[in-house]
């Protein structure tokens, strides 16, 4: 079983304090001291085994979960370290930057079409957590900008035969990379609830980036439950504008929010009361460039009412 409670070792909390010191110095460089843990990160992806499409037991698949979530916790804890100290909000493009270089494809044996896909797509799954855990540091700091931009702002250019560049797209932003639903599927989705006693691929996520979140809610657990809450409502309504497309075929409805404790007496959604403020909706509609707040309000009651019908419908059986 995976161990979320433990806390970062003397070297890692050394870092974390050095890294705090350059993000709020203005002549320090958080570049240089972020960039040997991507490059060993990176490094420990590109000597990354690879297995056949028919390894299906399931020990192999947890032992690899639980060491890429390992290699990518210092990372995770200096990215939040960063964007909650950034008082001066300069340092974003770094943040993107990262996701950015752990987004792009290890190189692999031209042969790999014998290995099982799923298991090199395991390769994406620090950048996914470094992903989500910025996002929940973006939120802890009223940043909605900053959560849009960290999922639309990272970029790779299409590939040759990929589906972005029969649909004319120069490039694949994060949100459609390390879109949620396809990052944990079939075996690796089976691995992580197994890790866990959670019922729900969201909620195994919450866990994994927990730890490096709990300094920042003052290690109240109920804080980070409401944290991830309001986190996982605004990655769901993001996919709502910049995928619509897959989030009805997926049935994306924030399945980490499908418990009643989520609802009122009245049957009332009520994580969406926290999209009621007019500075956020007046955000939302600048970043994504889209038509009216009214437009913007639509689809929120749009996406509140269908996930009440899902979460009525699933607790009916």
């Amino acid at each position: 079983v995976l161990d979320t409670d433990k806390a970062p070792s003397d070297t890692v909390a050394a870092s974390l304090a050095a890294f705090k010191r350059a993000i709020r110095d203005p002549a320090g460089d958080p570049e240089e001291l972020i960039d040997g843990e991507v490059k060993k990160l990176r490094n420990f992806l590109l000597k990354w085994p690879l297995i056949s499409r028919d390894a299906t037991d399931s020990g192999v698949w947890q032992d690899a979960l639980i060491e890429l979530l390992g290699v990518a916790d210092t990372l995770m804890r200096l990215v939040v370290t960063g964007i909650v100290n950034d008082r001066a909000r300069s340092h974003d493009e770094l943040w993107f930057k990262v996701i950015t270089r752990l987004m792009s494809r290890i190189p692999r044996d031209p042969g790999f079409q014998s290995y099982d896909k799923q298991w090199t797509h395991l390769t994406l799954l620090p950048a996914f957590m470094l992903l989500k855990a910025a996002s929940h540091a973006a939120i802890t700091v009223d940043r909605e900008e900053l959560f849009i931009r960290l999922h639309i702002r990272p970029q790779l250019p299409t590939a040759k035969e990929s589906l972005e560049r029969y649909l004319n797209m120069r490039s694949v932003s994060a949100v459609r990379i390390l879109y949620d639903v396809h990052m944990l599927e079939a075996e690796a989705g089976r691995a992580a609830l197994s890790l866990t006693s959670e019922r729900w691929v969201s909620t195994v996520v919450r866990r994994w980036v927990e730890p490096a979140l709990l300094a920042c809610v003052d290690d109240d657990r109920a804080s980070f439950e409401k944290l991830a809450d309001r986190v996982e409502f605004r990655a769901t309504l993001l996919h709502q504008f910049v995928l619509p497309d897959w989030s009805e075929r997926n049935h994306s409805f924030a399945s980490g929010l499908h418990t009643l404790d989520h609802f009122d007496r009245t049957g009332r959604w009520i994580v969406s009361d926290d999209f009621v403020d007019e500075d956020k909706i007046g955000i939302w509609v600048e970043e994504l460039e889209l038509e009216s707040r009214e437009y913007m309000l639509e689809r929120i009651e749009r996406f509140q009412i269908r996930a009440e019908q899902f979460i009525h419908r699933y607790h009916s059986h």
